[in-house]
C-alpha cells in the first residue's frame, strides 16, 4: 500500500514538472509581441494575464495581424507539427509613450500608493521632470492614464509604465449592441452581441442575435457597431 501511494506521489510530481517545463507563460507572449511590435515600428502592450499558461511549442512562435494593416488584434501562431495552435490577443497602442534616455523628460508618476485594480483619477498621479532618467518607457501626458485600471500596485513616486495599466473597453465581450447596416440612404438596425472587446475605431466580431450570423463590425459608439462584412 505504501509503495502504491509513493508511486502515485512520484507520478503526480512528474506531471507537475512536465506542466511547468512544457508550457508557455503569458509574460512570454507579452515579450514576444512587444519585440515584434518594435521591429514593425509600433509600441504595443498586450491585454492578457502574464501568469496564464499556454501549450508548449517546439517551433518558434509567429506573430501577425489578424486583419491586414490592423494591429488591434494579433494572431500568435504555433506551427508545431505534433500540436499546432493559435490564439488571438488584443493590443493597446501606447500613446505619448517616450523613451527617457533624452534630457529633461516629463514623466507621469504615482502621487500616492495605488493598489491593483484602481481606476486612476487626476489626484492619483503627478508629473515629474527627469534628467537622463533610466525609467524606460513612460507616459508624458496625464490624460493618457486617467481612467485606466492598474494591473499591479504602484508605489508613491514610482513611474507609471504602460505595462502597469489595463485598457478599459467601450464595448465589452458579451455586451448587447446595436448592429447598423448602411446601404445607400437606408439604415437597418438589429440587436447583436459583441464577441470581443473593442473601443471606437476597432474592428470586432459580433453576432446577430436573431439570425445567429457572425459578422465583422466597426465600433462607432458605446452601443453601435457598423457592420463591415459577414464572417464565413
Amino acid at each position: 500500500m505504501k509503495v502504491s501511494i509513493l508511486a502515485i506521489f512520484i507520478t503526480f510530481l512528474s506531471v507537475c514538472y512536465s506542466l511547468a517545463t512544457e508550457t508557455i507563460r503569458g509574460d512570454d507572449v507579452i515579450s514576444l509581441v512587444e519585440s515584434w511590435s518594435e521591429k514593425n515600428g509600433e509600441s504595443l502592450t498586450v491585454d492578457i494575464n502574464s501568469r496564464r499558461l499556454y501549450p508548449n511549442c517546439s517551433t518558434s512562435l509567429k506573430v501577425e495581424p489578424r486583419y491586414t494593416g490592423d494591429f488591434n488584434t494579433l494572431k500568435i501562431i504555433c506551427d508545431d507539427p505534433a500540436n499546432p495552435w493559435k490564439i488571438n490577443v488584443r493590443t493597446q497602442k501606447n500613446l505619448s509613450v517616450q523613451d527617457t534616455s533624452s534630457n529633461n523628460d516629463t514623466i507621469i508618476v504615482a502621487a500616492t500608493s495605488i493598489p491593483r485594480g484602481k481606476i486612476l483619477q487626476i489626484d492619483d498621479v503627478t508629473t515629474q521632470i527627469s534628467i537622463k532618467s533610466t525609467a524606460g518607457q513612460h507616459f508624458s501626458n496625464v490624460k493618457d492614464v486617467i481612467g485606466s485600471k492598474t494591473r499591479r500596485p504602484i508605489n508613491a513616486g514610482q513611474v507609471v509604465k504602460p505595462q502597469y495599466l489595463e485598457r478599459l473597453w467601450l464595448i465589452e465581450k458579451d455586451q448587447t449592441v446595436i448592429l447598423v447596416t448602411q446601404s445607400d440612404r437606408i439604415q437597418v438596425e438589429a440587436l447583436g452581441k459583441a464577441l470581443e472587446d473593442g473601443n471606437i475605431g476597432d474592428r470586432i466580431r459580433v453576432e446577430n442575435i436573431k439570425s445567429g450570423d457572425k459578422l465583422l463590425g466597426l465600433v462607432k459608439s458605446r452601443k453601435k457597431i457598423e457592420i463591415i462584412s459577414k464572417i464565413k
